[in-house]
């Protein structure tokens, strides 16, 4: 909110989604600039990023249960249970 602006004013609103918008576009190019390097460092396309750090935990820590691999590797269970499949 900038000065002159009133909490939950339409302006401020529309900043506030404005700013949202930015972070978003932001997100995307951040996400295809790391496909990108993935691709690049592994010179492969066969699997995605996540189902790569999916088979890196389970390489270097064993066995886990699914809530343990979903909390290494930074994803909820029902994302993970969809991993494999690619």
């Amino acid at each position: 909110m900038t000065k002159g602006m009133k909490a939950g004013s339409a302006e401020d609103m529309g900043a506030q989604l404005a700013t949202g918008r930015r972070y978003r576009i932001l997100l995307r190019l951040l996400e295809a600039r790391y496909d990108g390097l993935y691709q690049s460092m592994t010179r492969q396309t066969d699997i995605t990023p996540r189902q790569f750090g999916l088979l890196m935990a389970l390489y270097q820590l064993g066995p886990l249960t699914p809530s343990v691999l979903a909390d290494r590797i930074s994803c909820d269970r029902n994302t993970l249970s969809e991993m494999p499949r690619g």
